[in-house]
């Protein structure tokens, strides 16, 4: 009888597919389950998380089934607070409702390309001081599963001009 075997896979939302091998040798493939392959190949691949199944007939029309589950995690997400103040100086920027919770928040003043600025659990950053105003960079990473959010989440830091005082004599 053959011994066919498939090995579970994990990708984060919008990964390329991940791809299951069921070996060569065989005379027939089959793929089914909720991942939704229909192939008759040696190998499928797919981003859809569910069961990926396939029966295989050997030469001597033996059969055998393996089953191997895909699961796809989501990416994080954030909300910018944008940080305002009067006057030269520095400013908190920060981002709420992050999810997944004890995710990690890398922090950038260009939106693309550069090193991070800081990076850490805190979901704030105070910049250094700012004689105008300036947009700051968030990037989200989950740990647990290395997703990271496919743009930086822009953050204003806003400073307005200092009011004016008038004196009467």
């Amino acid at each position: 009888k053959p011994e066919v075997t498939l090995t579970d896979a994990t990708i984060c939302s919008g990964d390329a597919a991940a791809s299951f091998d069921a070996g060569a040798g065989y005379m027939s493939y089959q793929w089914s389950g909720t991942g939704g392959s229909t192939d008759a190949t040696q190998t499928t691949s797919g981003t859809t998380a569910g069961t990926y199944i396939v029966h295989v007939v050997d030469a001597n029309t033996c059969k055998d089934t393996a089953t191997a589950t895909l699961t796809v995690n989501v990416l994080p997400t954030a909300t910018p607070v944008p940080g305002k103040r009067s006057g030269i100086g520095t400013v908190l920027v920060a981002v709420s409702n992050i999810d997944p919770p004890l995710s990690e928040v890398s922090w950038y003043d260009v939106q693309q390309a550069g090193n991070s600025i800081s990076t850490g659990t805190d979901s704030s950053y105070t910049t250094g001081v700012l004689q105008k105003s300036k947009d700051f960079y968030a990037r989200i990473k989950v740990p647990a599963t290395g997703c990271v959010s496919t743009s930086r989440i822009t953050v204003p830091a806003t400073i307005n001009k200092e009011p004016s005082v008038l004196i009467n004599d």
